[in-house]
């Protein structure tokens, strides 16, 4: 079995003439406008673009992997595909990927497959979607979680078993610090390779209004986290080696000043660290090719060489005046108003909805700001109750969030009838970095509770 590593997590199996692709994220930025593919995508676009694939696997829905003008471009450049390629995902409690990837293009192919399901991609090459339990914030390194109102919604990941030739390769994707692991291995799993992020793919810590002394401390401790976690979950599954990779983007725009404070080295460096814990680490240039052969895993391309310091600034320069997708927008008084009202109705119609153990039981208070400090709402949790503000809320424990009142507004406005996925999102805001904290402390619950924003 052969794997290539084209770009961040999209990467390629092949077996006997069959190839099956990941996470293709090779076209656009990336939440809301801030994230593009590091290095340029463009050698891995094209390379990915002229080959024909059994199946498209999509692990989750955010931007950063699935592409959906991608995913256009590639049955544009050639419509025979739409016979011949399926997209696979797995089941979940959220439809808004699946809803997507069909309402993109007439015709195409998609099959949600069960958690678990072995699917028989040729003789002797099986592909196995694990929806991969829930996550915490701090392990993936985000301010705001993903999702909630129970433990049930919260999985919107997975991670992939791709078997072929004795071989059993692991894509962890971005889910390395979830359970699933620990599961799999219950069940008896052990295998060679282990594929996983190896760093922050989240606004932690650089959209914290804390010192830099500070935040450089968070990074590295998170940084060390996370690679202790890759090494721990490969250990567990007895793998004889680990490529690192997912976590390769840059912040570009007026964001791209945050890009050395995030909790994320170059590839090469985490390396370094990796080969401290685990004997056997490999990484590929782009494009760049391996396959098992007798259980051994055998280059045949280069290793990853991070680009040079002004190719990064060349490259940031092409996207330096960039605009957000929110910025396009001109917010008129009527517009605000419309946007305080729409957050007050979503927290009436979502708070219902809410055990009184989902909430915390210590008062935290959560203010929503412009960037001027202009206040728009608050949300107070005290004794197991949650209650909305219009005036700014005053606690010990609290987190203030400062946003482009545009960008709230493009969060809460949905056209009637509109059920599709859609990239003016809570969720992919804060991922994106476009939001600033400032915060007491952290409480998990009170940040899942901003879920309602999904609206």
């Amino acid at each position: 079995m052969q794997l290539t590593w084209h770009s961040s997590a999209c990467i390629s199996f092949t077996q006997n003439g069959s190839k099956i692709l990941f996470d293709p994220w090779l076209s656009d930025s990336a939440f809301l406008g801030s994230w593009r593919p590091w290095p340029d995508p463009n050698s891995a676009k094209n390379n990915v673009i002229s080959q024909d694939y059994d199946f498209i696997i999509y692990t989750h829905f955010h931007s950063d992997h699935y592409d959906s003008k991608f995913l256009k471009e590639y049955f544009n450049f050639n419509r025979k595909r739409l016979e011949n390629t399926e997209i696979l995902i797995v089941e979940s409690v959220w439809n808004q990927l699946e809803f997507s990837i069909r309402n993109l293009i007439k015709g195409i192919k998609v099959r949600v497959v069960s958690s678990g399901l072995r699917i028989r991609i040729s003789e002797d090459f099986f592909v196995t979607l694990f929806t991969s339990d829930w996550c915490e914030p701090q392990v993936c390194g985000k301010l705001i979680p993903c999702y909630s109102t129970s433990t049930r919604t919260r999985a919107i990941d997975s991670v992939a078993l791709i078997e072929g030739s004795g071989t059993k390769i692991l894509n962890l994707n971005d889910a390395v610090g979830s359970t699933i692991v620990n599961h799999l291995v219950r069940n008896g799993l052990t295998v060679d390779l282990v594929l996983g992020v190896y760093g922050a793919a989240g606004s932690f810590p650089q959209c914290l209004d804390v010192s830099d002394n500070l935040s450089f401390k968070l990074s590295e401790d998170f940084i060390d986290k996370s690679l202790n976690t890759l090494v721990s979950k490969s250990l567990m599954l007895k793998a004889k080696y680990i490529l690192p990779f997912a976590g390769q983007y840059i912040l570009v725009g007026r964001l791209s000043k945050l890009n050395s404070k995030r909790a994320l080295l170059p590839l090469p460096e985490a390396v370094t660290r990796l080969k401290n814990i685990f004997e056997s680490v490999i990484t590929l240039e782009p494009n760049g090719i391996a396959e098992f052969k007798n259980g051994l895993l055998v280059q045949k391309s280069l290793d990853y060489n991070e680009p040079s310091l002004m190719n990064q600034s060349s490259y940031l320069l092409k996207y330096e005046d960039q605009k957000y997708y929110y910025e396009r927008r001109i917010l008129n008084e009527q517009e605000l108003d419309k946007a305080k009202m729409l957050s007050r109705d979503a927290f009436g119609s979502l708070a219902s909805r809410y055990e009184p153990n989902e909430i915390p039981g210590d008062e935290y208070a959560i203010n929503i700001f412009s960037p001027e400090k202009e206040h728009v709402f608050g949300v107070r949790f005290t004794n197991q109750d949650v209650t909305y503000s219009s005036s700014p809320i005053d606690s010990s424990n609290f987190s203030d969030i400062s946003l482009d009142l545009r960008l709230l507004v493009g969060c809460l406005s949905r056209k009637a009838g509109y059920k599709s996925f859609t990239s003016m999102h809570w969720n992919q805001a804060h991922i994106g970095s476009h939001l600033t904290f400032t915060q007491s402390n952290y409480d998990a619950r009170a940040h899942y509770f901003l879920n309602f924003l999904h609206a």
